[in-house]
């Protein structure tokens, strides 16, 4: 079963080396897009088929609708509402499903199956700990060389630092979650590391903050600053006030000169996505309550974005998403299922923070 389980830890993690791929200069990434989606949809029909345990699933009792469940339930209700009833085209069309199950995929894989496995594993919990601690650190140790050498696999992009992929919007994601990652192993397993594995840790953790800076990404700036004050937050809770004096300062003196190298354009062109997204919201009462579908809501950007593309930028008239989480899932949902996720994602976040808050177990915070 052990053997089973280790199959059904490790095949998630070949969808993230897809999006790794599919987002990169290396020769054939290109080639993926749009097609990704199929691999994506064979994968997790052969995966849910190796963990799916259908006398377990079918004999079970259904959940009272209360606590937590409500809210899933809400969402599915929500989006079969979205799809029959206004986006028929996202179950018609063979490429719009496969593309929509995809989603429900992706949600059941990474949200019910993957988790589940981490804790009832101890282990898996720390082989997943490193794994996004050594993508973090090779990715940014890469982006460094290539930035170092003059080396430019993104002409378009010269001056920041692309790595593998070929997006410096996208690289920063991967160093937030190796940064952290480290900080939290370095944290949790210092009894049991050895001196060559502090520093190691230690110098991950600097050549990531380094390849960081680089990207000129001052949403990962932000976003990286978030993270390490709730963890020392949730760690010494009123103790930080002795930190913030010594991190503002290090903020102060480091972050200013990448804000200006970056200047203000960029976060104009940022603005303008938001312009042909708010014309496509607010264009009728169906569109801003429903949306329009997963994959009608990306071709039906672009056309906007082409109409009202403010920056005169070829590139950013070609870009199917206004580059903003919250306002792609009411494009795609509509606002009534952004709303729901947004109150559920939060109830999640700031319960389980004042767990850790309240537990006095180490190991549990």
């Amino acid at each position: 079963m052990l053997d089973m389980n280790r199959w059904l830890f490790y095949i998630p993690f070949s969808f993230i080396i897809l999006g790794f791929y599919r987002n990169s200069w290396l020769p054939g990434g290109h080639s993926l897009y749009g097609k990704e989606i199929f691999i994506i949809f064979v994968i997790s029909c052969f995966y849910l088929l190796l963990v799916m345990d259908f006398r377990q699933t079918f004999g079970q009792p259904i959940r009272a609708l209360n606590g937590k469940n409500k809210y899933v339930f809400l969402l599915f209700i929500l989006l079969l509402i979205s799809i029959i009833s206004y986006n028929l085209q996202e179950v018609s069309v063979v490429k719009n499903f496969i593309r929509l199950m995809d989603f429900v995929f992706f949600f059941m894989i990474f949200f019910l199956i993957q988790p589940r496995l981490v804790i009832n594993n101890p282990e898996f919990f720390k082989r997943l700990v490193l794994i996004i601690l050594f993508t973090g650190v090779i990715t940014a140790s890469l982006g460094l060389i290539l930035l170092l050498s003059g080396v430019d696999p993104v002409p378009q992009f010269q001056g920041s630092l692309v790595s593998f992929i070929d997006e410096p919007n996208y690289v920063p994601f991967i160093f937030n979650l190796g940064i952290i990652a480290s900080i939290f192993y370095l944290d949790w397993q210092k009894e049991k590391l050895s001196v060559f594995a502090k520093y190691f840790i230690v110098v991950s953790i600097l050549i990531q903050l380094t390849a960081l800076l680089f990207t000129l990404s001052r949403g990962a700036y932000i976003g990286l600053a978030f993270g390490i004050v709730t963890y020392l937050f949730v760690k010494y809770k009123a103790k930080i006030t002795l930190f913030i004096p010594l991190f503002l300062g290090v903020v102060l003196v480091i972050i200013p000169p990448f804000f200006r190298t970056k200047g203000f354009g960029s976060f104009l062109s940022r603005f303008y996505l938001l312009i042909p997204a708010y014309i496509m919201i607010t264009r009728s009462k169906i569109s801003l309550l429903w949306g329009y579908g997963a994959t009608n809501a990306l071709k039906s950007f672009q056309k906007y974005n082409l109409i009202y593309n403010l920056t005169g930028s070829v590139r950013e008239s070609q870009l199917n998403n206004p580059h903003n989480a919250l306002v792609s899932l009411i494009l795609m949902f509509g606002v009534l299922f952004t709303l729901v996720l947004v109150i559920f994602v939060s109830i999640l976040l700031f319960g389980t923070l004042l767990k850790a808050l309240k537990t006095k177990d180490v190991k549990i915070k």
